[in-house]
């Protein structure tokens, strides 16, 4: 017969957050349609490449050929803060835990950057020291990465640590810490940022590692962590049908940052490791220091400072290297998402709950291998293509290639 004990127990594990992360999934399905008209009333309103000037350095990467409201993440917002609200009525949460006010304040204060970032009224310096900002109001709640274990090397960032009262108030500092957490949480709303070149895939991430550090968080007794992750889940699925391919609409940088923001903050609360969380996260991650490595490496000399790199626009994300092999947009997601999906197992896995380490290894190899074959694949397609084009210009006797990329379709 059947034993429906260990499904039961595992209900019985999970069932106090569903009924929360069920209400986040609902309030972002009935807010984003509205955010849509929200969107076209302010201005926030996301132009394919055809319809923008062509001094604008970002046209070459529109790949959508109409053009898109881009307030999704709004409701992604407001379902996040909704929710934590009602598991504060109903006792789950602490609405008066430092650590949670901290994480609500940093999280409103980059919303609102993310909403006038929709509208393309701030500059990305401007962008940068307000996301820096608000991982500073999160460590000084006391929420940092403290140490980093990785293949029993561990290294203690918490060296030097001091307090400052300020009334019913305490900040808590500590330096090194500080800046390690601040550099994870900053570097992370950014690579979520950068990922999010193609229809759903930041938001698909995004609910995937949302629920992977949900079970992290609920293994680990970390009660605040999981809460709030299974509402960070429900709050990106419930958005995720308007935005996978054809999306009907854009998170844009509010969706983008919140996004970034409550999963590197989740990665710290939850209890993992700081390996376990770069190892979950570490497709965004990859993607980022792929992309600012290739751009150092092709334009060091003329660079006269690292925001000169951050404002380089060019098609160098994974993702564009994909659709410049021939796939579909939809492919192209199912690859990274499969992708995702093996780091994903891989952190879990490491994170000690199963023991079955060699599972994540293999899983992480796996994704190596991927990277590897992806990047042979995109090498050869461009010297066949160079030498069809040389072969061309020399007026040999060869058939007529289409060298158009499906990017290059619609970047007019």
């Amino acid at each position: 017969m059947f034993d429906l004990e260990p499904i039961a127990k595992l209900f019985n594990q999970y069932q106090p957050i569903l009924p929360l992360a069920a209400l986040a999934i609902l309030i972002s399905f009935i807010l984003t349609p509205l955010t849509g008209k929200l969107a076209e009333a302010v201005g926030a309103i996301d132009a394919p490449a055809q319809q923008r000037d062509s001094r604008d350095q970002t046209r070459t990467r529109r790949i959508h050929t109409v053009a898109m409201t881009r307030l999704g993440g709004l409701a992604i917002f407001a379902a996040i803060v909704v929710s934590v609200l009602v598991a504060g009525q109903s006792g789950m949460l602490q609405l008066n835990s430092p650590q949670l006010l901290h994480i609500l304040a940093g999280l409103t204060l980059i919303s609102i950057l993310g909403f006038f970032d929709s509208r393309g009224d701030i500059s990305g310096s401007k962008q940068l020291l307000i996301q820096v900002i608000a991982a500073l109001i999160v460590t000084m709640g006391g929420i940092k990465i403290l140490n980093l274990d990785i293949l029993g090397l561990f290294i203690n960032f918490d060296l030097v640590n001091f307090t400052i009262p300020l009334g019913s108030l305490t900040l808590y500092f500590s330096p090194i810490a500080d800046i390690v957490s601040i550099l994870w949480i900053v570097g992370l709303i950014n690579a979520m940022n950068w990922v999010a070149g193609i229809d759903g895939l930041a938001s698909s991430m995004s609910v995937v590692a949302a629920l992977t550090l949900t079970f992290i968080g609920i293994e680990n007794g970390a009660v605040m962590a999981a809460i709030l992750a299974a509402i960070t889940f429900g709050a990106i699925l419930g958005f995720l049908p308007f935005n996978l391919p054809p999306a009907r609409t854009f998170n844009g940088g509010i969706g983008d940052m919140t996004q970034g923001y409550m999963l590197a903050i989740l990665a710290i609360v939850s209890g993992a490791k700081l390996t376990t969380s770069i190892i979950l996260l570490a497709l965004p991650i990859i993607d980022a220091v792929w992309v600012l490595g290739g751009r150092y490496i092709k334009h060091r000399k003329e660079l006269k400072s690292p925001k000169d790199l951050l404002e380089i626009s060019d098609k160098t994300h994974l993702h564009h290297r994909l659709l410049d092999l021939g796939l579909t947009i939809r492919q192209t997601l199912a690859v990274e998402m499969l992708i995702f999906f093996c780091f994903c197992i891989a952190a879990y896995q490491l994170a000690g709950f199963s023991g079955e380490t060699v599972i994540a290894m293999i899983a992480v190899l796996m994704c190596l291998l991927i990277f590897v074959v992806l990047k042979v694949l995109h090498t050869l397609r461009f010297k066949r293509l160079e030498k069809l084009t040389k072969a061309n210009s020399d007026g040999s006797s060869v058939a007529k290639v289409n060298l158009e990329t499906p990017e290059d379709k619609y970047a007019y």
